[in-house]
């Protein structure tokens, strides 16, 4: 099991969702010793992933907030801004998209600015690393350029741009935003305009917002594999099998549970069914 995303742009485009998933399925050789076989390939709207992994760090009542009413989980990326709206817990493919106010544009804006008021030009490349090593100031040409007001600016400008679209396509639900995500590499730059945009809103930053949609990527499919291996139980337990025709009150209280959990309450049930009968001994026993 595989999943991973695609932009919501492009998870629209069925050949697109097609193409990737027979690119993904196969046999892949890792090297000379070693090949990876991925027998089904699940692609999701990347900030989905975002969404799942906030669903797991999450306690319940966060739980309740982010999957009741509607719910946005925004991902501003590198080259694409991301959003996907849900609705109780299901995806409402016409209100979200992609837009390509992303964080490449944000760091070209900086460029831009600093070059115009320095004459010095950083490239994008450049700043994107500096940024990922917490470094504001830059020694470029035997200056010292302090990029966080030039970030500060060029967020605040980009972001706006890029929560248009959401806003519009939100316009006329006539629905209160329960809660609104940040995930992806970009999520610290879009946060400030998202908390004025959506001041009535809950705001929840996925945490290490870099890695959030790999995370919820694979709590998905983590989640998929474990249901469908209590969908397709045998009834077999250990090396002792429960025969749904035998037993069907016991084969279906036993299918509830993981598999991981089956043994033990196999036990348990196991443990009241032998205290009864030593009851109903000892009770026939009195008699």
């Amino acid at each position: 099991m595989l999943t991973t995303g695609l932009p919501v742009s492009q998870f629209k485009d069925k050949n697109k969702v097609k193409e990737l998933k027979n690119l993904l399925e196969g046999v892949h050789r890792i090297n000379d010793s070693k090949e990876v076989i991925v027998r089904k390939a699940t692609i999701v709207p990347q900030p989905v992933g975002g969404y799942a992994s906030l669903i797991q760090e999450s306690s319940e009542e966060i739980l309740d907030t982010i999957t009741t009413g509607i719910t946005v989980s925004i991902d501003p990326g590198f080259f694409s801004f991301d959003w996907v709206v849900l609705e109780n817990g299901d995806i409402r493919s016409d209100l979200s998209g992609t837009s390509l106010q992303a964080v490449s544009v944000v760091l070209q804006e900086v460029s831009d600015s600093i070059f115009k008021k320095t004459g010095i030009r950083i490239t994008v490349d450049y700043l994107e690393e500096a940024i990922r090593c917490n470094s504001n100031v830059l020694l470029v040409a035997r200056k010292a350029i302090d990029i966080i007001p030039y970030i500060k600016e060029a967020s605040l400008k980009i972001s706006e741009q890029a929560m248009k679209p959401i806003l519009k396509n939100l316009r006329h639900e006539h629905k209160k935003i329960s809660s609104i995500i940040l995930c992806g590499g970009g999520a610290s730059l879009y946060r400030k305009v998202t908390e004025e945009l959506f001041a009535d809103s809950t705001i929840f930053i996925v945490n290490d917002s870099l890695l959030a949609n790999a995370n919820g990527f694979y709590y998905i499919g983590h989640n998929s594999r474990k249901h469908k291996n209590e969908e397709q139980w045998d009834g077999c337990i250990s090396n002792m099998r429960v025969s749904p025709t035998a037993f069907p009150e016991l084969y279906e209280e036993l299918k509830k549970t993981s598999h991981r959990d089956r043994i033990r309450r196999f036990c348990s049930l196991a443990t009241v069914a032998l205290l009864a009968r030593k009851n109903t001994i000892r009770l026939k026993h009195e008699d």
